[in-house]
């Protein structure tokens, strides 16, 4: 069973209206974003008693919130699946936590506080690597050091998942589930058409099995 947001807050609770409000609008004042460029619908899907707990806590009455949403007009376009695998690759290279015994061996290579940087006047934790600093790796680091590095990073470019959760050329519309808390998954589809499909599929298939099997965490 679906519900509209509406008719969702009438029958059940009051106390998730702002929040719920805020998960169903589209992205106000992005600069890159207008809203008439993102299609969606969005509402609440009745889900199982059984696994409704998996949502790390479910919105009362056992739902979970859906947005279907249409990105073909973002930024001004999106990248295809072969372009988001290389983003990927390039993310795995560059992360420091792709090496072992991070924290350790970064601060011994690179200096006490590596993974902190100022973002304007806020200071931030980081863990993404400049060329300067995994050549320093790369030269430094003992020779298991870096076989440990080489081949963790061949194991994570031979299983990426960015795919799997970010909208493309070939898959631009994404069907997300959220609990109300942080519990979040992602199916892509090749038009709101198909993803509206599904959503009825999921009114009959309301199992956590369902969703391990065909979404992304």
């Amino acid at each position: 069973m679906t519900l509209t947001i509406d008719d969702y807050l009438d029958r059940y609770e009051q106390k998730s209206a702002a929040y719920l409000i805020s998960l169903a609008a589209p992205t106000p004042g992005h600069p890159n974003i207008p809203e008439q460029f993102l299609p969606q619908t969005s509402g609440m899907l009745k889900w199982s008693e059984a696994d409704a707990h998996c949502w790390a806590g479910p919105f009362s009455g056992n739902f979970c919130f859906y947005r279907i949403r249409d990105w073909n007009n973002q930024y001004p376009k999106l990248c295809s699946t072969a372009e988001i695998n290389e983003h990927e690759k390039t993310h795995n290279k560059y992360n420091a936590y792709t090496w072992p015994h991070t924290n350790k061996l970064c601060t011994k290579i690179l200096g006490e506080n590596w993974d902190s940087c100022y973002v304007g006047t806020i200071l931030c934790s980081r863990s993404e690597l400049t060329n300067v600093e995994l050549d320093k790796l790369l030269t430094h680091a003992t020779a298991e050091e870096k076989r440990q590095y080489l081949t963790v990073l061949a194991e994570m470019n031979k299983n990426l998942t960015f795919r799997k959760s970010t909208p493309s050329k070939e898959l631009p519309v994404s069907l997300k589930l959220f609990g109300n808390d942080d519990a979040t998954q992602t199916k892509l589809f090749p038009s709101m058409d198909s993803a509206e499909r599904y959503l009825r599929y999921l009114e009959k298939h309301n199992t956590f099995d369902t969703i391990h099997k065909h979404f992304t965490n």
